[in-house]
């Protein structure tokens, strides 16, 4: 795209409403996550119902808005004043936009337009000393997290609003383990190390280091409990300070969805996975079939095994400690949802003991029992002959040592399996990530073809333009020597007007003097002849 294509393209959008109300270094940070393409004629915008989330500018060219039954609801024009504001801008939509000839239109995400309007217009004093780029980059990587795409702009605006910027110092303590939860931090800039002791006797273990965009604190707000680690700064730093009652309105609800039993079957058959988030020896004493165990506490080193293209229903006792795990990964943009009201509500017949083993072998448990009834009933018969019972015991240690290792073999193969499926799973991702890099790098041509083909009309508009004022002038001089050479014609003809009228005079004149003097012949004849007459 030629440097003038540019500009010219940023002073149009820079007319658009509501952009021409942002500052300059606002809609300069703005400007830059709009994207401007080229709709085919016939070609829909976008449809009745969609959710796109997207505020949709015609920047050239002209569309039809479509009602129901495509029945139409008028046009717009590029250049036209209604062209200036958003194209229906509802969610979901209640109409239908279709291109009747080639046009060119620009695309914005709702939400982060929402959020740099509000943060532009917000006269918070303590954000504004911060400096304008920082909250810039920090808002803009907030923005684009996919948590957000859950959360209503309206919501999205509140939580900026609400959000309080806070300084510390390297070595400061942001929150400390054992005392009550009352704020959610989100990290501006600067680094935090989260550690936690198992005893107060203990030694500071370190769990986590976080650095910009991570955020802290959810899982006291989540389940209403004293804070479970500490958490200090390592450099200096902001942290964006939310309050509890504005998380959880604001964040908390949007965020964590929950599903009753019934619901959970029908997306487990469907797909979805079972995720139990309490300690390894809850889930090894009871478990739902076929679900995976990652406790509450390793939820954030673990969810890189997770996959974005799978929804996970995470279940505990109480359903706690789901939502607060339900946070962090709905957060980082994982599809989660939550079992209402946990695990104790539900029958017992639907839990199984040791998963690990049933999981694989089931009828190798089966068996284990079958076998320990069948030595106690040896033993009661045997009671006198301790050889006998000695010999008993030490083969059922035998098949303790063979289900042990059959259950070690079903580890291994569970592994084995796993790892293959992992390895499908990064496959598939790497394949799709080629894929929208293939998509993009095809969407930068066409937007590259459209600028070359923009700048081209441009220059040709252009020397039609010289040419029409070329031709404007040539017409400019001939008329005006037109213009004179009525003027001299004017005067011949006002001259010869004159003259003539001068001629007509002197032929009345003689006129008159011709008349005077036939009179008087006249009267002279006569005279004459009356002499003559007179005289014979």
């Amino acid at each position: 795209m030629s440097a003038v294509t540019k500009i010219t393209e940023k002073k149009i959008l820079r007319e658009l409403v509501p952009l021409n109300t942002l500052s300059k270094a606002r809609f300069e940070e703005i400007v830059g996550k709009i994207v401007v393409e080229e709709v085919r004629a016939d070609s829909y915008l976008f449809r009745i119902d969609d959710r796109d989330m997207q505020t949709v500018f015609l920047l050239g060219g002209e569309i039809a808005l479509l009602g129901d039954n495509q029945k139409p609801s008028g046009t717009i024009k590029a250049g036209s004043d209604k062209s200036f504001f958003p194209i229906a801008d509802t969610q979901p939509r209640i109409l239908s936009a279709r291109a009747l000839k080639k046009c060119v239109v620009a695309r914005i995400d709702s939400s982060l337009l929402e959020a740099f309007l509000s943060w532009d217009q917000s006269n918070d004093a303590e954000a504004v000393a911060i400096g304008a780029n920082e909250d810039e980059d920090w808002m803009t990587r907030m923005l684009q997290s996919q948590a957000f795409e859950k959360i209503p702009p309206a919501k999205i605006q509140q939580l900026l609003l609400k959000m309080d910027a806070v300084r510390f110092k390297a070595g400061a303590t942001v929150i400390r383990q054992g005392e009550a939860g009352d704020s959610f931090y989100t990290i501006k800039s600067g680094k935090c190390a989260v550690t936690r002791k198992d005893t107060a006797q203990a030694k500071q273990q370190l769990l986590a280091e976080l650095s910009d965009g991570d955020c802290f604190g959810e899982e006291a707000l989540v389940q209403d409990v004293k804070r479970n680690a500490t958490v200090s700064m390592l450099t200096d730093g902001v942290l964006m300070r939310l309050a509890k009652q504005d998380f959880v309105e604001l964040l908390q609800k949007p965020l964590v969805r929950y599903v009753d039993h019934e619901k959970a079957v029908e997306m487990i058959d469907e797909g979805a996975i079972w995720v139990d988030v309490r300690s390894t020896d809850e889930y090894d004493d009871t478990a739902i079939e076929d679900s995976v165990n990652i406790p509450l506490a390793s939820v954030r080193r673990e969810m890189h095994d997770l996959v974005f293209n799978v929804a996970y229903i995470l279940c505990c006792d109480s359903g706690q400690g789901s939502a607060s795990a339900a946070f962090i990964l709905s957060h980082k943009g994982f599809d989660v949802y939550v079992l209402e009201n946990g695990l104790r509500t539900l029958p017992e017949n639907i839990f199984h003991q040791t998963p690990e083993c049933s999981l694989t072998a089931p009828e190798v448990a089966d068996g284990f029992e079958q076998q320990n009834r069948a030595v106690h009933d040896r033993q009661q018969k045997t009671e006198s002959g301790l050889a006998g019972a000695l010999d008993q015991q030490a083969s059922l240690q035998r098949q303790l040592d063979e289900l042990k290792h059959l259950r070690e073999q079903d580890r291994q193969q569970f592994a084995r399996d796993a790892d293959v499926r992992v390895a499908e799973l990064q496959e598939q991702l790497e394949q799709v990530r080629e894929s929208n890099a293939m998509d993009r790098s095809g969407m930068q041509k066409q937007m590259d073809d459209l600028a070359v083909r923009a700048n081209e009309s441009i220059e040709s508009k252009q020397r039609e333009c010289v040419e029409l004022k070329q031709q404007q002038s040539s017409l400019l001089e001939d008329l005006h020597a037109m213009k004179n050479e009525r003027d001299s014609l004017q005067q011949v003809l006002d001259a010869a007007v004159n003259d003539a009228a001068g001629r007509q005079q002197e032929i009345d004149a003689l006129h008159v003097q011709l008349v005077s003097v036939t009179d008087s012949a006249d009267e002279q004849v006569r005279e004459l002849q009356a002499r003559l007459e007179s005289g014979l």
